[in-house]
């Protein structure tokens, strides 16, 4: 690595830990990714972004013109576009590609994280709840797999069977917990609380549940229980 591409690496990881830093803060992981991959197309696209980004021609008040309108017109969130008025601040736009790279090592590795956690509070419930836990692992993988076939297949069937599968309401909050304790906060931050809560009736629950973000494996849980 030449001496100043290791300079631009060193500022864009100061600023990427910040970035990640407030977006894990405020909840907005999702929307730090959105802006990560549309950053990553614009540059990737657009000559013009490139030299903006690069040429000592610009002043650094054009800088912040410009990348200003740029962040508004992509609709880029608050947390993106106020370190972008930054780096034009400072004249350390030059570092973005830097900065974009950084930036996507951390959330590769946030995702990593979720999945893991995920999966652990899964293991955990199919191991020590009713009825999974009487069933061999051979039989939970079977299970399991012709479920996920299922819900791959045929996802609106899945979801609106479950209004069959849990009939009354002491049934869909005992399969509303194990769908939250699974999913975990990291899932469940971005969903409004009013679509996570399970009525009495078919009806409403018909409606409620598409918006969940549910898995073939919660559906498969919630079809056993």
């Amino acid at each position: 690595m030449s001496e100043t591409a290791g300079i631009s690496t060193g500022i864009a990881k100061r600023y990427a830990t910040a970035v990640f830093d407030l977006a894990t803060e405020s909840k907005a992981i999702k929307a730090l990714e959105s802006d990560v991959a549309a950053l990553e197309a614009a540059m990737t696209e657009s000559a013009d972004l490139r030299t903006l980004l690069t040429s000592p021609l610009y002043s650094r008040e054009e800088q912040a013109a410009a990348i200003g309108a740029v962040a508004k017109k992509m609709k880029l969130s608050d947390t993106t576009s106020n370190v972008l008025a930054l780096l034009a601040s400072k004249r350390r736009l030059f570092v973005m590609p830097h900065l974009i790279a950084v930036l996507q090592d951390m959330l590769a590795d946030a995702r990593g994280a979720v999945r893991r956690s995920r999966l652990a509070r899964s293991n955990q419930l199919l191991t020590t709840e009713a009825p999974f836990a009487q069933m061999t692992a051979a039989d939970r993988m079977g299970v399991i797999r012709d479920q996920t076939m299922i819900a791959t297949l045929f996802p609106d069937e899945a979801i609106r069977t479950l209004t069959v599968l849990l009939p009354d309401a002491a049934s869909r909050r005992k399969a509303l917990k194990a769908v939250e304790t699974v999913a975990g906060p990291e899932m469940m931050s971005g969903v409004r609380a009013s679509s996570m809560r399970i009525e009495s009736t078919s009806s409403t629950m018909a409606k409620a549940w598409p918006r969940w973000p549910i898995s073939s494996t919660d559906i498969f849980m919630l079809s056993r229980r």
